[in-house]
């Protein structure tokens, strides 16, 4: 969670050095999806609202879209030069339940206070990353193309997919049951307690740590996959 301290330090330098640009409220909200260059700071409370900070680009092209019980924060898409993609926004989101985190094209998502939740979706690609605590029944994880999700708690199953450098960061995540699979370059660390399975293939490697009475593991040393017990 080192990069979540860095993370919060530098949005209170944010908010030192710049005035609070918005705030917007919303209905309950159970699935979030950030991206292109929006840092988001998860804070659980018994109200749904948004702080806005915008570090470089106008207010009115950052959306803040709810449809149903889906929140997506995104910045206006565009056809006017590189000067639209030096966008920044960062947010204090307030919450009062989630069920799934979806982040890519260079969005971030953290939250300190652990996210508790039956079933919990989490989705990192092109760049994106999420950091977070968990205590969930069940955990799907899917991280591509540069996306990256590092989470600690506990789950009873745990069901990872890293492909094309996505990396899961889950060793401090106790789980019961995981299955992990990792190809083309993508990289998955996991804690498994009572089983484990697990596939590595096209340079995708799986590390795992705990004593898993039952393992379950195939790699494919041809294409430089590779799953293996940490140190």
């Amino acid at each position: 969670m080192k990069k979540h301290l860095l993370f919060l330090c530098s949005l209170l330098l944010t908010g030192s050095l710049l005035a609070q640009d918005d705030t917007r409220s919303f209905d309950d909200f159970v699935r979030l999806s950030v991206s292109t260059s929006v840092k988001v700071e998860l804070i659980q409370s018994s109200s749904n609202k948004a702080e806005i900070w915008i570090e470089d680009g106008e207010l009115e092209d950052l959306y803040t879209d709810q449809s149903g019980e889906r929140l997506k924060i995104y910045w206006k898409s565009n056809d006017w030069g590189n000067k639209w993609n030096k966008r920044k926004a960062r947010i204090k989101l307030y919450y009062s339940d989630l069920e799934a985190i979806q982040v890519s094209a260079g969005g971030r998502v953290e939250g300190s206070e652990t996210i508790r939740a039956e079933d919990f979706d989490v989705n990192a690609s092109s760049g994106g990353g999420v950091d977070i605590s968990l205590s969930a029944d069940r955990v799907d994880a899917d991280v591509s193309s540069g996306g990256w999700v590092e989470v600690e708690g506990s789950t009873d199953r745990l069901n990872v997919d890293a492909s094309s450098g996505g990396s899961f960061k889950g060793a401090d995540l106790k789980a019961k049951r995981v299955i992990a699979d990792a190809s083309s370059g993508g990289n998955a660390r996991v804690w498994a307690t009572e089983s484990i399975e697990a596939e590595a293939s096209s340079g995708g490697n799986v590390r795992y740590k705990g004593n898993p009475t039952k393992k379950d593991i195939s790699s494919s040393k041809w294409s430089g996959g590779a799953v293996r017990a940490m140190d």
